[in-house]
């Protein structure tokens, strides 16, 4: 916790300077001070539990750690009880997590349904609308939409079910929902982070200063563009996007050759956008290049390319706050608050993972400041023969 306060004072410090407010009027929840209201778990009316399900995209690490941060509030807070859970933070299955906690006995509150947990890229949408209504009518409660297809998805088959979106890059943007105080559906719930990409892109240029940074995505919304085009236009950097199709972004060798374009041309930065680069694909031989280049390679979401070569990390997302967040949003709707009723908005502190030897290797030297700041970093790598003393 005291690293992540020294975080949020040194992106105040830094680059806030009044950027990043939010447009609407809604007060958003601030990080800062960590969501701490206490909602007494109770039983459904009927006597019955209340019951969650979830809609993927793919196997994706960042969704796993988000998971496991929402059950984790939760049985903190006594609505789920288990000795243990069945699955650490570094684990990068959703489907298999869900799946897990609905073999288990988590007390009288709160079950998963391991019948309704889902992939997209996997399944027949077809197929996954026909069972979702089969275990809405057996009894399904609450679907978790980890990010935008799924939030888009559930929204298109107006089930009788509550939708909780929490990984969306830009909810309202996106058409989750109509705005950050008012879903437009009363059984759609999205967490929203204010500008978060656009806070990000200045974090990074504050401490690293760049004058040509790339960007390769499959979806300008999931990749938060017109926040770093916004960001970029305001620091007078030029930003190069390459828009990658289904088919490109699917194979890995294809994909490779994309970002190897990128270092012919004069790019002195490079972002790495979210959800392009699987789980399954060899992320450490892609970033290879650019340090041997000398280009910093900064991570849109996800600490496992930092841990794989990247060069920083400043995530846009508060794991372990907005974990609480989106817990306490399923407490409320466990306790009969109407969906609607329940804020959206949450300010994230922020969370810093930064490689040493990438640092090293590209000639980038961190302050004290900065090092004091991160949550996680990644130390040089040592070799048979290194003399350590």
């Amino acid at each position: 916790m005291k690293k992540r306060f020294l975080a949020l004072c040194l992106l105040v410090a830094l680059v806030l300077s009044g950027c990043g407010k939010a447009q609407d009027t809604a007060t958003p929840t601030d990080a800062s001070a960590l969501v701490s209201t206490s909602y007494a778990p109770m039983q459904q009316s009927d006597g019955s539990k209340l019951r969650i399900g979830l809609v993927g995209v793919f196997e994706y690490e960042p969704a796993a750690i988000y998971i496991y941060n929402v059950v984790s509030a939760l049985r903190e807070d006594g609505w789920i009880s288990c000795d243990s859970l069945p699955f650490s933070e570094t684990d990068t299955d959703v489907k298999t997590m869900i799946q897990r906690l609905a073999e288990m006995d988590l007390g009288p509150y709160i079950e998963f349904d391991g019948e309704a947990a889902y992939y997209l890229e996997d399944e027949d949408e077809a197929a996954i609308t026909e069972s979702l209504l089969e275990r809405v009518d057996d009894g399904l409660d609450v679907v978790l939409a980890m990010g935008t297809d799924p939030g888009l998805f559930m929204k298109a088959q107006d089930l009788d079910v509550i939708t909780i979106d929490c990984m969306a890059t830009d909810p309202v943007a996106s058409g989750i929902v109509d705005s950050a105080t008012d879903s437009g559906d009363a059984q759609m719930w999205a967490q929203i982070e204010p500008s978060p990409y656009e806070r990000q892109m200045k974090y990074y240029h504050s401490i690293l200063p760049f004058e040509h940074i790339a960007m390769v995505y499959a979806d300008p919304i999931i990749a938060g563009i017109p926040d770093y085009e916004k960001a970029a236009a305001e620091l007078g950097v030029t930003m190069t996007t390459i828009e990658v199709d289904e088919e490109t972004a699917a194979d890995e060798e294809k994909l490779a050759d994309v970002y190897s374009e990128l270092l012919t041309q004069d790019i002195d930065a490079l972002m790495l956008c979210a959800g392009l680069i699987t789980s399954d694909m060899d992320s450490a031989a892609l970033l290879e290049p650019f340090t041997d280049a000398g280009i910093p390679v900064f991570v849109q979401d996800g600490e496992n390319y930092v841990e794989a070569g990247a060069l920083l990390l400043v995530a846009s997302t508060d794991n372990a706050g907005v974990g609480r967040f989106v817990a306490e949003t399923i407490e409320q709707i466990a306790c009969g608050t109407a969906v609607g009723e329940i804020p959206m908005e949450y300010v994230s502190s922020p969370y810093i993972s930064l490689n040493l030897e990438t640092a090293e290797r590209i000639g980038f030297q961190p302050d004290f400041n900065l090092l004091l700041a991160c949550e996680t970093i990644y130390p040089k790598r040592t070799t048979e023969g290194d003399d350590n003393e």
